[in-house]
């Protein structure tokens, strides 16, 4: 992800989810970096998260009930999904609420009312990379953007997948869902550079007017 203005930061330890696999793959995987939002290398998935901070103000979370239809631009529907965060016991999952037409056809089919491990392939490197993913933003209550080269069920040809995960409240204190924008990028320049960096990447959002907090 050349180009992205970023800060290191080790990343902490993330909370169960399937055993611990997830949270593993988190630590192995992802470089725990900071991005400033202004630097999403994507204007839709930027659009999105100026959006999210605007309604999230000054607290920890915004509400569900600010994301509603008139509130998102009608161009970025297509490319939202919104998860649901599901705990029983020591197990977190996510369940597909309402998923865009974006990423139904890029995966052939729509996932909603099942659960990720359900739709992931498993087990795979991928399968724990977004999950880990999914996992940190809702116990740390943070936007997460993320890269990664993604090929669907065997499929020839990969894609570059930009990602942006944003929780969201109920109570303003704990994550209930995840307001997910997904943009598929055919490109193959693009593709041919994701291929020659050494492994998919993530970055926690922070807006760029804090970014020297956070070193």
């Amino acid at each position: 992800m050349a180009g992205l203005a970023t800060n290191k930061r080790q990343a902490p330890r993330a909370g169960n989810a399937r055993g611990d696999r997830s949270a593993h793959a988190w630590e192995i995987t992802v470089n725990a970096q900071y991005l400033g939002h202004l630097s999403i290398p994507n204007r839709n998935l930027r659009t999105l998260c100026e959006l999210w901070l605007a309604k999230r103000g000054s607290r920890p979370l915004p509400s569900r009930s600010e994301f509603g239809p008139g509130e998102i631009p009608a161009a970025l529907w297509p490319m939202v999904m919104i998860l649901d965060v599901c705990r029983a016991q020591d197990r977190v999952r996510f369940r597909y609420r309402r998923v865009g037409m974006s990423f139904v056809e890029a995966v052939g089919r729509d996932p909603t009312g099942m659960f990720l491990d359900e739709v992931l392939p498993t087990p795979s490197a991928h399968t724990d990379f977004v999950s880990g993913l999914y996992l940190r933003a809702a116990t740390r209550g943070c936007p997460i953007y993320s890269e990664n080269l993604f090929t669907w069920g065997g499929r020839t040809g990969a894609k570059l997948t930009r990602r942006l995960i944003l929780p969201l409240s109920h109570d303003g204190v704990e994550v209930a869902m995840l307001l997910a924008g997904h943009v598929f990028d055919y490109d193959t320049q693009q593709v041919l550079a994701m291929r020659a960096s050494t492994a998919p990447r993530a970055l926690e959002i922070v807006p760029n007017s804090t970014l020297s907090m956070v070193n």
